[in-house]
């Protein structure tokens, strides 16, 4: 936490279980990593946080990486051009991904690669990433709510179910409501054969 861990106002807080302010309008690109990510201690708000009108994009991973956390609500995300648009990682609970676009290759990037040879593709792209298990195994893991696809092609993922087997079982409850996909071509779009193929037979 750097300096304001000493100071007297700063006794007994710990941002990580504090409840979230205001978080809109805020762009992520170009990282080495993640555009926005709640790796590795995570962030477990006793209230709903919202994260508003995020974008994240041409990241080298993923767009939203979240990680061990609660109570986190993205609405009105635009995620586009990353390895994984939105990774749903181990530890999440009550996690809503609300009205988001969600591009594998956007036109724009198709454009730098064709003509940037220095500019490389991902060696995958995938739409959505869930995790098999949640923090405390007692709430739901990710609701996916007006959620549009675009940019993808045959050669990619709209979701994928992360391959840890580490619990052993699947009990990331999810929900999808109101999804669309615009593609001229059909991708893999529930892609659970990483974590089959580690022995997770229940899902």
């Amino acid at each position: 936490r750097g300096l304001t861990a000493s100071m007297p106002l700063s006794e007994g807080m710990n941002p990580r279980f504090m409840n979230l302010k205001g978080f809109r309008d805020n762009v992520a690109h170009s990282n080495g990593q993640h555009g926005l990510r709640t790796y590795p201690q995570g962030f477990l708000p006793p209230d709903q946080a919202v994260f508003y009108n995020t974008r994240s994009f041409r990241n080298d991973q993923d767009g939203i990486f979240v990680h061990n956390s609660r109570n986190l609500a993205f609405q009105r995300s635009l995620l586009a051009d990353n390895r994984i648009q939105f990774d749903f990682d181990q530890g999440g609970e009550n996690i809503l991904l609300q009205n988001a676009s969600l591009i594998g290759v956007s036109d724009q990037y198709k454009y730098v690669l064709s003509t940037q040879p220095e500019v490389s593709a991902h060696s995958s792209t995938i739409g959505i990433e869930l995790h098999g298990f949640t923090l405390d195994n007692v709430n739901d893991g990710a609701s996916i709510h007006d959620v549009r696809f675009s940019g993808f092609d045959d050669t990619m993922t709209l979701v994928e179910i992360d391959p840890d087997v580490s619990h052993g079982h699947f009990d990331y409850w999810t929900t999808f409501r109101d999804v669309s996909v615009e593609a001229d071509v059909t991708p893999a779009q529930f892609n659970f054969t990483g974590a089959i193929s580690n022995g997770i037979d229940d899902i």
